[in-house]
């Protein structure tokens, strides 16, 4: 990368690492050997989060350009892009089995997306600071969310009031 590293992860089968930076790039790298695979290439702002879907040949990842993008893990190709957020994306997760994304941001707001026809299915709106991380239950049914306002939220997928897990006071 030529900028800083804003975020890592690892493939559901530990094979390969994804990177992320504010060179506008996401690079896939080989985790047994450290050898860059690809630079994948699309996003017009840093790029802020990046998640990969288990069992599935997808990689998420968040921007400053206010867009999600997928790619291809295997080739690189990218697939749809994801448009709703008013600010950056700083998390994204998939669900379990690959079928839905939720993405977070500086606008407030958690977003749940359909895969299969990249529309937005929901938004989910509580935080009153910008949402830091977000994370899909092993079953799907359940959002959790992290925000600057000092709050966990717990969120139902389907709809409902979500639950507060916390308020940090630090």
């Amino acid at each position: 990368h030529t900028g800083d590293v804003t975020c890592v992860a690892f493939s559901p089968d530990g094979l390969t690492i994804a990177t992320a930076s504010w060179d506008k790039t996401i690079k896939l790298w080989n985790a047994s050997m450290g050898q860059e695979r690809l630079t994948l290439r699309g996003h017009g702002g840093v790029v802020s989060s990046v998640a990969f879907a288990q069992g599935q040949d997808w990689l998420a990842t968040g921007s400053w350009d206010k867009n999600i993008r997928l790619w291809h893990i295997s080739d690189g190709r990218p697939g749809i892009v994801l448009s709703g957020h008013a600010g950056v994306v700083t998390a994204v997760a998939f669900g379990p089995a690959g079928e839905f994304l939720v993405s977070g941001g500086w606008d407030r707001s958690i977003r749940v997306w359909d895969l299969k026809t990249g529309q937005n299915l929901s938004v989910l709106e509580g935080h009153t600071r910008m949402v830091t991380s977000v994370a899909v239950s092993q079953d799907g049914k359940w959002i959790a969310s992290g925000s600057w306002d000092k709050t966990a939220r717990l969120w139902p997928r389907l709809g409902g009031p979500s639950i507060t897990l916390s308020g940090h006071t630090g």
